[in-house]
């Protein structure tokens, strides 16, 4: 019987061995926490920014939270291209438009690994922005929430 070794275990048994990612081994977990009151009208295209992300930051969790907007609201949520823009900007990373409707019921989502979002290390500061597809009601007690864990990006 063979044991193999992950690229994490390869790169530690080297000899010499070779640095490790600190965002891959033994970093401490960092959260973000925001939150959105839906004062106006969203209109189609209009985006809403949560938060930034720090250079190095890699991405482990996200859930984003909104409750019922009774008759439409459908966003998508993902990062821009950077305060350098050197990311690739990608609306839909960590919340695909199919995915983000809560014009029919409440809106409790948690990233999956299916989405390029998940485990992303990011190369330059973010903002975390939602956009909107489909224009949402105005009201005061409609608050979307946002979680994000992340580990690295300096602090």
């Amino acid at each position: 019987m063979a044991t193999q070794n992950s690229d994490l275990a390869t790169n530690y048994l080297a000899s010499p061995p070779t640095r490790l990612d600190p965002t891959l081994y033994g970093n401490e977990k960092r959260y973000v926490y925001a939150s959105f009151t839906v004062g106006a009208e969203l209109a189609i295209a209009d985006t809403v920014e949560f938060c930034r992300l720090p250079k190095g930051a890699r991405v482990t969790d996200l859930r984003f939270i909104a409750p019922d907007d009774l008759t439409s609201g459908i966003i998508s949520l993902g990062w821009d291209a950077g305060i350098n823009s050197l990311e690739t900007a990608d609306p839909n990373g960590f919340l695909e438009v199919a995915d983000g409707d809560m014009g029919n019921a409440a809106l409790d989502y948690v990233m999956g690994d299916d989405l390029v979002g998940w485990n992303r290390k990011f190369v330059d500061e973010v903002r975390i922005l939602a956009t909107v597809t489909e224009a949402t009601n105005a009201s005061t007690t409609l608050v979307w929430e946002l979680v994000i864990e992340y580990v690295g990006g300096g602090s």
